[in-house]
């Protein structure tokens, strides 16, 4: 369980660098003519890695919805059956996050199954017919890290030279 669970913030992690890079490039892909469009630019920038950190901190439900939207707008990338596959299958993965990151779970039975039990925001308990096992949580661990590599896939399509990416503090110093 703690496996997925990681997994699932590794896939936050992605999308916001995801939504940054959208953001970015967007932005870098106006020309700058003279000091004004400069300073505009470096005033924007200096604001969008404020947002960054805000972002951080979003769920991920928030993330997926915000990276959907950027997605579909952006005129920087084909709207080919990859983006629509990754976004399709982001929103299916969120209420599996929200089950077992939250959810109260049973003593396993026999064959190591347990029941996992979830309230969720509007205060309906719901959870799933079937006990969960080990297997079910390798293969959300795989799903969702099939969906980190499709959101690296396109932050690398948008920017293949890793330019518009944040740098992370343990990044600057090495």
């Amino acid at each position: 369980l703690g496996r997925t669970v990681a997994t699932f913030g590794s896939l936050e992690n992605y999308l916001v660098k995801g939504i940054y890079v959208f953001l970015v490039m967007e932005k870098s892909d106006k020309k700058v003519n003279n000091s004004k469009d400069l300073q505009v630019f470096n005033d924007w920038y200096k604001e969008r890695n404020r947002v960054l950190l805000k972002d951080m901190t979003c769920s991920l439900s928030a993330l997926v919805k915000k990276y959907a939207n950027l997605a579909s707008c952006n005129s920087l990338i084909n709207k080919d059956d990859v983006t629509k596959e990754l976004l399709d299958r982001l929103d299916k993965i969120v209420k599996y996050r929200n089950l077992l990151c939250h959810a109260a779970w049973g003593l396993p039975n026999k064959e190591g199954k347990s029941l996992a039990i979830y309230v969720n925001n509007d205060e309906e308990k719901s959870y799933l017919e079937t006990p969960i096992d080990t297997e079910f949580l390798q293969q959300t661990q795989k799903h969702t890290a099939e969906l980190i590599c499709l959101v690296m896939c396109i932050i690398t399509k948008l920017d293949p030279e890793g330019r518009s990416l944040p740098a992370m503090e343990s990044e600057r110093e090495g």
